[in-house]
């Protein structure tokens, strides 16, 4: 489609110019909806309106669930064109070369809180008091971070620490695990 077509049509809604010029790294639709203040169910539509015009696309389309979405050429064109109007600075548009599919499983709120609050050798007590801490209306429990943390080990996100006399290992991030951190933490903040 034709740059100037798009732009117009998205320039009519309030809420497309919204997702677009808040779109700074591949995001699932539950984010998106989180950083934009719009309800999930009508984020969903816009995005798929967005990716019928061509703005969008998935990252994992595979996946049947926590598909991300990210910006086409003609997106980019787009968000760069709103972004000035606005008298707003371009985004940088340069991540990790990571495995998209990996990364949209640990978008989930349990795996997603665990991974934020890991930092350090922690055991899954003390990562529970953190993600807690940090976002007091999630429910979890320390069971909760040790099946998470099995999820993680399975994955060669986190590893295990064995520290002598303790009775509990202790978890921390692999490289990997850390660039999902830092990606998680983008997505928390705005």
């Amino acid at each position: 489609m034709d740059v100037n077509h798009v732009y117009n049509w998205l320039i009519q809604s309030e809420r497309r110019k919204t997702i677009l010029v808040n779109f700074h790294q591949p995001l699932t639709a539950t984010q998106i909806a989180r950083c934009t203040a719009i309800t999930l169910d009508s984020c969903l539509h816009l995005l798929w309106g967005l990716i019928v015009y061509g703005v969008l696309y998935y990252v994992n389309a595979a996946t049947r669930y926590s598909r991300l979405y990210w910006l086409t050429d003609l997106g980019k064109v787009s968000q760069r064109k709103l972004r000035e109007k606005q008298a707003l600075r371009p985004l940088a548009h340069s991540f990790p070369d990571i495995p998209w599919d990996l990364y949209s499983s640990v978008c989930y709120s349990h795996r997603s809180a665990v991974l934020r609050s890991l930092h350090g050798p922690m055991q899954a007590a003390a990562v529970k008091r953190r993600a807690v801490f940090q976002n007091p209306q999630l429910r979890m429990s320390a069971n909760n971070v040790r099946d998470v943390m099995r999820y993680l080990l399975s994955t060669g996100i986190a590893r295990r620490v064995e520290v002598r006399k303790k009775a509990h290992p202790r978890y921390e991030l692999t490289d990997l695990g850390r660039t999902f951190q830092q990606l998680l933490v983008g997505t928390k903040t705005r």
